[in-house]
């Protein structure tokens, strides 16, 4: 039995099916995403402590107290919620045991 997976994107609420090289471009660009965060994490808790950050293409591209108005930045921005990574930036972070 041929499994074949695709990945889509929402666009103006209609799912688009992404081809090889979106896919690749999305990849690269999380990956982009996650190293700016992780490389500035400890600043950006010092800039932006307790609040939720997104960011996009690398840099910070919308903050709020709360996640619903940093949202409603990147809806402004035209920036897609799935083309962001958003981040609470926790003060003192909980350790969880699980």
């Amino acid at each position: 039995m041929n499994k074949e997976r695709y990945l889509f994107q929402i666009e103006n609420g209609t799912p688009v099916m992404l081809d090889e090289a979106a896919i690749s471009r999305k990849r690269d660009e999380f990956r982009r995403n996650t190293d700016y965060l992780e490389s500035n994490y400890a600043e950006l808790v010092k800039q932006y402590p307790n609040q939720w950050v997104a960011i996009h293409e690398g840099s910070i591209v919308a903050v709020g107290t709360a996640l619903k108005s940093v949202q409603r930045k990147l809806d402004r921005k035209g920036i897609g919620r799935s083309n962001a990574i958003i981040e609470f930036l926790d003060k003192e972070p909980r350790i969880l045991i699980v």
